[in-house]
């Protein structure tokens, strides 16, 4: 088995990259549809940015973890990014989609 030398955490480090830009376009895209769904929706895009800035301050923080990590001088990650992260885009999902029924109701 190869090494490679600390390719796993900057793949890392690009996949929560990426998760940053798909949350600031989920968030322009709630924005863009404001007016036809209240002011409400500044709830779910304020949490989707909110989300975006916790991931791109948490970044630096993964990839040293994930380099100490493969170099053996620590334990691997233990999965609470991921699971806050996944809990807040459920919320956030539930919230848009009771606001799109609301605005349909109405």
């Amino acid at each position: 088995m190869s090494r490679d030398n600390g390719l796993q955490a900057e793949r890392t480090s690009l996949a929560w990259t990426r998760t940053l830009l798909v949350l600031l376009v989920l968030a322009a895209l709630v924005l863009r549809r404001i007016g036809e769904l209240s002011a409400l929706a500044l709830l779910p895009a304020t949490l989707l940015v909110g989300c975006a800035l916790a991931c791109l301050a948490g970044q630096g923080g993964h990839y040293r973890r994930s380099c100490q990590a493969l170099a053996g001088a620590r334990q691997g990650g233990n999965g609470r990014a991921v699971a806050c992260l996944s809990l807040a885009l459920m919320l956030t999902a539930g919230l848009l989609l009771s606001l799109i029924l609301w605005h349909d109701e109405t």
